[in-house]
């Protein structure tokens, strides 16, 4: 009776390690089986070419250029949240930049055939 206590207590830590141990190891067959369905992309949009923008709230902007993303805040820690500190920076054809929050993104797509 006296080591009744370390027995039960052994146990629920050996079952939270299993517990995490066979998350893990599900985890890496999930991303195994969709690596082997779906083809990696590994660059999302290129400089210098042109591309459609579609806002969440239904805005859409012809033929702009991905500048960039802003930099966040210098300090460690700032008085605005992230959302508000790194904006997604998009070009018009005529020079003007337009800063839009990468959330309200809802999908972009080549303006121009790619150079095949």
């Amino acid at each position: 009776m006296e080591y009744f206590w370390a027995v039960i207590v052994s146990v629920i830590l050996l079952m939270i390690v299993w517990g995490i141990v066979s998350s893990k190891i599900r985890d890496r067959r999930v991303k195994k089986a969709t690596a082997k369905l779906l083809p990696k992309v590994t660059q999302h949009f290129e400089a210098g070419r042109l591309y459609n923008v579609f806002i969440s709230h239904g805005q859409l902007f012809k033929r702009v250029r991905f500048v960039g993303i802003s930099e966040a805040l210098g300090h460690k820690y700032s008085p605005l949240p992230f959302p508000l500190t790194q904006w997604v920076v998009l070009q018009q054809e005529d020079g003007k930049q337009l800063y839009i929050k990468p959330e309200s993104i809802r999908y972009y797509e080549d303006a121009d055939a790619p150079n095949v």
